[in-house]
């Protein structure tokens, strides 16, 4: 079975959707097709964001288009495109044409990109957690849906012995974001605090850059982790990350996040609320948490996630 997965920023940036690719193209040997592609500006106005006009998305449909072109020679079995708009709509097209799968996935989260992938009627549609899968019923209950959350890498993700040393004032809040995702509220809650440092890793104002590679060192070194971004976010890799180092996260209170971390964490309703932001905050650092967090980590192994994907393969 020739599987080939379309990921144009994999190799440009390490979010959560291009660290999931590789590691699962590495574990189940998917080709892996990465192309240099414009990164969105936020300057983009909705409605052209919608329409896929603006200058990232038209980029994507030429590129995209070139590939195809030439796996056109050589129809994979399954086609699995993970960044949206023109990539997905010309990959439905693909399949049509040739005797070729298509699966999608929900790396966008509830919103619109995924509501046109799952207009699209792909032969598979993979949520990440069950509260993306009633999201996604609730568009169209016509597309086969496989609940198949993230998984870590346990083997590197996990409770360091000899951990790197900070030089910044314990307790050490851990802050791994991407983008805006509501870190300047964080910045303010930890200010609340009597004691403790704050430390941003991420491509943010104040943050600073880490390999993917040497991540786990700062999870590590770290007490606390933290992430108040959107309730819109497909899953959140950051997450299982902290979990495995055994670290307890405080984050926003829904019905995704108290799926991910369960009873390894403090839950906040409004993280513009800087004092109840701040009271989560503390309360997670007065917690004896003993192994909780890394136990429920063990749920998101790609041991134990590995199988279910051969499974999709195999069925559709």
């Amino acid at each position: 079975m020739r599987i080939v997965s379309l990921s144009f920023y994999s190799g440009q940036v390490e979010r959560g959707v291009e660290v999931y690719v590789k590691e699962l193209s590495n574990r189940l040997s998917i080709e892996l097709i990465s192309l240099p592609a414009p990164q969105y500006t936020g300057s983009e106005s909705t409605l052209s964001r919608r329409l896929y006009l603006d200058p990232t998305s038209r980029a994507i449909f030429h590129l995209t288009r070139s590939v195809l072109v030439k796996l056109a020679q050589h129809p994979p079995d399954i086609l699995y495109p993970v960044n949206n708009g023109w990539q997905s709509i010309l990959c439905k097209l693909f399949c049509l044409q040739h005797k070729t799968k298509l699966l999608l996935a929900g790396h966008s989260g509830p919103g619109w990109d995924d509501r046109v992938n799952l207009w699209l009627h792909p032969d598979a549609f993979i949520t990440f957690s069950q509260a993306q899968a009633k999201w996604a019923r609730g568009v169209t209950k016509k597309v086969p849906l496989y609940v198949i959350p993230h998984a870590v890498d346990t083997n590197q993700f996990k409770p360091g012995k000899s951990p790197l040393r900070l030089s910044l004032p314990r307790p050490i809040i851990l802050c791994v974001a991407s983008g805006n995702k509501n870190v300047s509220a964080t910045i303010k809650a930890v200010n609340r605090l009597k004691k403790g440092s704050l430390l941003l890793i991420g491509d943010g104002p104040g943050a600073i850059q880490v390999p993917h590679s040497q991540i786990q060192n700062y999870y590590q070194a770290a007490d606390l982790f933290t992430l108040a971004s959107s309730t819109s976010e497909a899953f959140g890799l950051v997450y299982l990350e902290a979990l495995a180092c055994n670290k307890p996260i405080v984050t926003i209170d829904d019905d995704l996040r108290r799926e991910i971390i369960g009873p390894a964490g403090v839950f906040i309703k409004n993280p513009s609320n800087i004092d109840e932001y701040s009271r989560g905050l503390q309360k997670a650092m007065d917690t004896k948490w003993g192994n909780i967090p890394q136990v429920q980590s063990q749920k998101y192994s790609w041991s134990k996630i590995t199988p279910q994907y051969e499974k999709l393969f195999s069925s559709i």
